[in-house]
């Protein structure tokens, strides 16, 4: 059940411009809306931050739930969901008796730094094949399903192949890259399918 948001809520919206960093929004929140923090009504914030902007939400709810939901974070990595993604090109891995793929985080890096870059020139772009990496990259894939379609279709061979052992992902409005690498040394993942983020291996 989610209870429906409070009739304070449009009142209380709060956008606190740019900061160059989160000590500096804790700082403004503390000095401009210190007092509607502290108020017993009040029972939830929000939080959000993107281009340079914080968001702060804080909200009287008037309904409340009849039972306790545990709060679950979201398992979003570089826009998208990281153990989703392994679950299922892993379990395909092991079909094909492969290693499951960890994560490599200057792979993530990188990848994610692709999907910048095609965003901010409105179109997909090929790179070229580095030995030992193996880039895919497309657009029009705004989420993990539609990312794992092309994936499984188009490069099935390539994403189950024995070279590769880590990978990076990243997705933006529809721009999407996974690159796939391998190391000189093996590596265990914890698990094929991960359940949340703490279960991801990840390589640095």
């Amino acid at each position: 059940m989610i209870a429906p948001l409070g009739s304070t809520v449009s009142a209380s919206y709060q956008v606190m411009y740019r900061y160059t960093s989160d000590d500096a929004y804790i700082n403004a929140i503390v000095s401009r809306i210190y007092n509607k923090l502290i108020i017993s009504s009040l029972d939830a914030i929000g939080l959000y931050y993107a281009n340079g902007i914080y968001t702060i939400v804080p909200q009287v709810i008037d309904t409340c739930p009849t039972y306790a939901t545990p709060y679950v974070p979201e398992s979003i990595v570089n826009g998208v969901n990281l153990p989703r993604i392994l679950c299922s090109i892993n379990t395909e891995r092991v079909k094909a008796g492969r290693r499951p793929l960890a994560v490599h985080k200057a792979l993530s890096d990188e990848a994610k730094e692709q999907v910048k870059l095609m965003d901010a020139l409105g179109h997909y772009f090929k790179a070229p094949r580095i030995s030992p990496l193996y880039w895919v990259a497309g657009q029009g894939n705004t989420d993990t399903d539609t990312m794992l379609d092309a994936l499984s279709s188009k490069y099935y061979d390539d994403v189950t192949s024995s070279n590769y052992t880590i990978a990076g992902v990243a997705q933006l409005n529809g721009y999407w890259s996974f690159i796939l690498g391998g190391l000189p040394y093996g590596i265990t993942t914890r698990t094929v399918c991960p359940a949340n983020l703490d279960q991801v291996t990840y390589v640095y």
